[in-house]
Order: C-alpha cells, then sequence, then structure tokens
C-alpha cells in the first residue's frame, strides 16, 4: 500500500508489452529490479507494469535496446494534476486564493452573539465593539481583550460589565447594564406646576403630588394653571413640591383638508434601476456596472440581507441591493370622485394623528367648495389630557 502510495505521489508511467517478448522484459526487470510495481497481465495476454517517471527513460533504453515493442500511458498520479493546473494558471491562481481565504477567514471574526441585554440595543454594543477593533473581520490574534473591555466600560455609561467570549470564529458578548437611580429625576432646587395644554373644560382631576386648583365642569385657558407645586403650610411658609398628576378635559378641536382641484399627484414612470453589492466582514464590493443615476427625482429601496449557512448559520457576508425607482409629478384637473377620496384619505391619516392622545366624544362635519379646491371641516369634541409640566427653580429652599 505505501508502495503505491509513494508511486502515485512521484508520477507513474503504464507499459504494456506483447507476451512474446515476455523472456525480454522478464531479464530487464531482473536487471532494474526495483524500477517496475504492479507487474500483471491483461485481458489480452499482454505484460502490463508501473514505472516510477524518475525511471522512465531508463527502461524504455532498456526495452528499446532489445528490440522490444512497446506502448507507454500518459502520465498518472499527483505531477499529471501538477502539470494540469501549471498549464491553467487561473486554476492555481484561484486555489491558492481560496486556501490563503480559508487560512485568513479561520483567523478572524465571523459573527456576535449578545447576551445579557435589556434596555441598550445589540447594535449599539457592537457598533462601540467595532469602533474598539473588536467587529466583524478583525484579526482574532491582534485582540487585547482585556484593553477592549476597559475602553468599552469606560465609554459606555449603560454598560456596567462586559466580557466577550471567542470560540472559533464567534463571539459571544455577556455584558450586564447599569441600575439607575431610584430618584425621581429631578434636580435639587426644580419643581414645577400643572398648567393647561390647551383649552377645555375639566372632567376629572388626577392628583399624585402637587395640589389640585382646577375642578370638574371648570372652564380653562391654554397655560391656567390646574395643580399647583406651591403648597401654603402656614400663613408664612410654602412647600415646593414637583407637581405631577393628570388633567382630563373636554377640548374642542378642528381638522381642515383642502384638496386642490388641478394637485400634483406623484406616479412612477415603470423606470428603475437596480445596483448590487456585496460585504465581506469590512468591504464592500459594487457588483454592478459602473454610472450614475440618470433619473431627476426617484425613491431609493434598499434591501440589505445577512447570508446564513443552510438558513441557519449567519455568515460575515451581506448582500444589498439599491433600487432606484423613478417618479414624476403631473398636475392635472381631477374628477370630482378623485379629488373627495384623496380629502377623505387625508381626514382619516390626520384624524389618527389627534386621537393619538384623546377619545372622541363627538364631531361635526361640513364641506365647502371653493373656486380652486374642495374643503373639509371636520369639528370634534375630545376627552384629552390637557396636562402639562411647567418647571420653575427655587434656590435655598430646604424641605
Amino acid at each position: 500500500m505505501i508502495r503505491k502510495l509513494s508511486l502515485f505521489l512521484s508520477g507513474l508511467y503504464d507499459f504494456t508489452v506483447s507476451a512474446e517478448y515476455s523472456l525480454s522484459v522478464v531479464n530487464i526487470l531482473k536487471e532494474y529490479p526495483h524500477t517496475a510495481k504492479n507487474v500483471r497481465m491483461n485481458g489480452n495476454g499482454e505484460y502490463v507494469f508501473s514505472v516510477a517517471a524518475l525511471h522512465k527513460h531508463t527502461i524504455c533504453d532498456a526495452l528499446d535496446e532489445a528490440e522490444v515493442s512497446y506502448s507507454i500511458s500518459p502520465l498518472k498520479g499527483v505531477p499529471k494534476y501538477l502539470l494540469w493546473l501549471l498549464c491553467r494558471p487561473g486554476i492555481l491562481i484561484g486555489i491558492v486564493m481560496m486556501i490563503a481565504l480559508s487560512y485568513y477567514s479561520s483567523q478572524v471574526i465571523w459573527g456576535f452573539d449578545v447576551v445579557g441585554n435589556s434596555t441598550v440595543s445589540d447594535d449599539e454594543i457592537l457598533l462601540l465593539l467595532d469602533e474598539l477593533g473588536c467587529g466583524y473581520g478583525d484579526y482574532i490574534p491582534s485582540l487585547d481583550l482585556d484593553l477592549i473591555h476597559a475602553t468599552f466600560l469606560a465609554r459606555s455609561e449603560d454598560i456596567a460589565w462586559i466580557a466577550v467570549n471567542l470560540k472559533g470564529n464567534f463571539a459571544r458578548v455577556e455584558v450586564m447594564e447599569t441600575e439607575k437611580a431610584k430618584d425621581d429625576g429631578h434636580e435639587d432646587g426644580v419643581y414645577a406646576n400643572i398648567t393647561a395644554s390647551e383649552d377645555g373644560q375639566i372632567y376629572l382631576v388626577k392628583t399624585v403630588s402637587g395640589v389640585s386648583v382646577a375642578k370638574a365642569g371648570t372652564v380653562v385657558k391654554k397655560g391656567e394653571l390646574l395643580i399647583s407645586g406651591v403648597i401654603d403650610v402656614r400663613e408664612d411658609r410654602v412647600r415646593y413640591e414637583y407637581a405631577e398628576g393628570e388633567v382630563l378635559a373636554y377640548v374642542p378641536r378642528t381638522i381642515e383638508v383642502k384638496i386642490p382641484f388641478d394637485y400634483a399627484e406623484k406616479a412612477y414612470t415603470g423606470e428603475e434601476k437596480t445596483e448590487k453589492s456585496i460585504k465581506i466582514f469590512k468591504k464592500s464590493i459594487n457588483l454592478s456596472s459602473k454610472g450614475g443615476i440618470e433619473y431627476t427625482v426617484y425613491d431609493k429601496i434598499i434591501d440589505d440581507r445577512q447570508i446564513c449557512l443552510f438558513g441557519v448559520f449567519p455568515l460575515p457576508v451581506w448582500i444589498t441591493d439599491t433600487t432606484y425607482r423613478e417618479y414624476e409629478y403631473s398636475s392635472e384637473k381631477h374628477s370630482r370622485a378623485q379629488i373627495v377620496s384623496r380629502a377623505m384619505t387625508a381626514l382619516r391619516e390626520s384624524l389618527d394623528d389627534v386621537l393619538l392622545d384623546a377619545e372622541l366624544i363627538s364631531n361635526k362635519v361640513s364641506y365647502e367648495i371653493t373656486d380652486d379646491a374642495f374643503v373639509i371641516k371636520y369639528d370634534m369634541l375630545c376627552l384629552a389630557d390637557i396636562s402639562k409640566v411647567s418647571e420653575f427653580t427655587v434656590e435655598n429652599y430646604t424641605p
């Protein structure tokens, strides 16, 4: 087995000789006992034996001298493939680059797993680590993890402890977040009143701290005091607090939507261009032909996705598709149905924004057609929290 392997590594030729020359072949092989291997007969009764590439000329000269007719197979074994590669330098360079890349990739970080964080996002943690030289594609042997840990903690106010544990090409980042001080969050000497953020009629006052000034049923104006942070203790003394609470009131609100008869409408032309790029570790490569975007106005849509092996194991490779979609504005007369539909859509969008912090109690809708537009006026009565914190500072005050 070892001899066959050695012969394959060094290269070999198969000699085929007719049976009529058997005696001459036996004498030659006796004369050169260590040159021929695996002597055998094929199905045609011919002698076949293998000779190392190094001894090919010796055996050829001996057979020629004995006037033996023979045939030789093409070169076999490892040298055959080496010669094939040498004749194809592109493939040889590709193999060398693949080997070099395999070695390099085994020495760099491929991926991260962040655990222990709840308020600080993975992206924030990984961004700071990347700035400190511990990111995708960074060379593992060059990492000084103790220095990275210390510098990270010095620059982050939200992380109290961090450990980067490397396992192969992947880094497991374990963190502990800082505990925020459990106080009221107010600076010393700063207090507050609650005032009205808009006009309304008081429905309910919920006081957490401070003293209520407004009462249910009272009509108040914007900026009027609702909950006071200044509390009378005696005739000659007051106590200051940071007033907190909720004041619900009935408030009037109005939405007005105006749609011109010849409004400009955005429409895609159907022309678009997509550029592809690939990012391996930190190196981005543009896969599309160079050239600018010839569109005057366009939407830019970016689709960035990370490649996962078998859909499970993330690789440090990202494919990005950037699509430029051309559009134009057309200004023309529209039908009554189109204008009304657009106005109702705009009204619904505005209504969603207005009612984010309020409950609709009643409403009244009116329509108006002017010389150049269609107008919807939407009057409503809402129940909303109109409390607004108004801070003030008191110096030299001791509670």
